[in-house]
């Protein structure tokens, strides 16, 4: 199986998380792979079925209102908007810390909500090694629903 994995990573957690879910599915014969977006990306229109990891920053309001906003994931989400990209988004799986409460993977969330697929699962920081083969599973599962 064919799988593609958008993801934005800015302390190296979701990038560890993205490896990981790679090694997972090379393990099972898979082609993993992994595309990450920066403001640098100059990223090609997309033609498949991929699924997106996204961390949480965000600043402003009371954190989880209308007024809150992204910060340093943007790039991600314009992706998504750009060519129609995110017609072809299929799943979201959000990082980031428990601390946070009502923030934790409020991102994921919101894009999940915003291009009306399914949130697949979250982790807190880089994940366990049990977070990844539940994640990897529902990642085989969403694609191959396509």
């Amino acid at each position: 199986m064919e799988v593609r994995i958008l993801y934005l990573s800015v302390t190296g957690n979701t990038r560890a998380l993205a490896q990981n879910l790679q090694k997972e599915g090379v393990e099972l014969g898979d082609v993993v792979t992994l595309v990450e977006v920066h403001e640098q990306t100059d990223l090609p229109v997309q033609n498949a079925p991929f699924v997106v990891l996204v961390p949480t920053y965000l600043e402003g309001g009371t954190g989880v209102d209308e007024s809150v906003r992204e910060v340093m994931t943007n790039p991600l989400l314009e992706n998504l908007l750009e060519d129609e990209n995110g017609a072809w988004l299929r799943g979201v799986i959000g990082t980031g810390n428990q601390n946070f409460n009502a923030q934790y993977v409020l991102t994921a969330k919101r894009y999940a909500q915003q291009f009306d697929v399914p949130l697949l699962g979250s982790v807190e920081m880089r994940g366990t090694s049990r977070d990844v083969t539940r994640l990897y599973a529902e990642i085989v599962k969403v694609l191959q629903d396509k």
